[in-house]
């Protein structure tokens, strides 16, 4: 500091980012003899000064200054002089509060970077954050396109006025939640894929009694449709339809495939866009 301060000056005086930043940038000798007047204002009482000056330190991570504003002592591209990093964090400051003084530190530290983040360890501060570098419109897009949880799909509606006893509509809710969580299908469009695995499994029991030239006529149309779609062979989509639902549970897989809920091509296309919306995203 120019001028050490006088005691009387912190005697009774809340501390102010002027008298921080004085504190801080104060020479061994000054510091030396501010903490001797301090004891002299005091009666000697060392408690009372080291609790003060420990405030003075710690004032230093709570304050914000403007941004770009650089912490006085550290214009000149090396650290303030004997300026204790973290001597004022205690268990009095939140841990947001802690977070906050490590992100002014960081801002305006100039000296070397692993000590600071050394020092900062050692007050239980994890590394820096990293920004995510996506704009909110594509964050909120993210969100939407997540999978969720099996129990928190909303399916309502789906068994209404269905063909299934209660059993099995209980049966193949917990079977299609699975398989919807595991293909990390979206909640939005959970319902209308999970309408279309019921219509499958109802259509599949009507055709019990079909020819087998009339089902393979049948597919054949199925398998077309789903190649215009997706405009790819349908070798390809049942491929990626396939490691769709691999990442469910095979006793999960195999119920529904032997119920009829993916013979379709819409299914099977629908599966197939999943994965590649999946191998897109990382």
């Amino acid at each position: 500091m120019t001028t050490a301060p006088a005691a009387q000056d912190f005697q009774f005086a809340p501390v102010t980012l002027e008298a921080a930043e004085s504190h801080a940038n104060a020479s061994p000798e000054d510091r030396a003899r501010w903490r001797d007047a301090m004891m002299g204002v005091t009666g000697g009482d060392q408690k009372k000064v080291d609790a003060y000056e420990a405030e003075l330190r710690g004032f230093l991570t709570k304050t914000v200054t403007h941004p770009g504003e650089p912490l006085a002592g550290t214009e000149t591209g090396q650290p303030a002089a004997n300026f204790d990093l973290t001597s004022g964090i205690d268990a009095a400051i939140t841990p947001e509060q802690k977070e906050a003084g490590a992100a002014l530190l960081r801002r305006h530290w100039t000296g070397s970077r692993e000590e600071l983040e050394a020092r900062l360890k050692e007050e239980g501060i994890g590394p820096e954050k990293t920004a995510d570098p996506r704009s909110n419109l594509a964050r909120e897009f993210d969100a939407a396109a997540a999978g969720l949880l099996p129990q928190n799909y909303k399916l309502n509606g789906v068994f209404v006025n269905r063909s299934f006893t209660q059993d099995e509509a209980l049966t193949l809710s917990g079977e299609m939640r699975s398989l919807l969580a595991a293909t990390q299908t979206p909640g939005a469009a959970a319902s209308s894929i999970a309408v279309e695995w019921a219509d499958n499994i109802e259509a599949e029991r009507g055709k019990a009694d079909w020819t087998p030239e009339r089902l393979e006529l049948w597919w054949r149309s199925e398998r077309l449709n789903a190649s215009n779609a997706l405009r790819m062979d349908y070798e390809a989509i049942t491929l990626l339809a396939k490691a769709a639902i691999a990442r469910a549970d095979q006793k999960t897989i195999l119920s529904l495939a032997k119920k009829g809920a993916f013979n379709s091509g819409a299914a099977m296309a629908r599966l197939a866009q999943s994965e590649l919306v999946r191998r897109a995203r990382g």
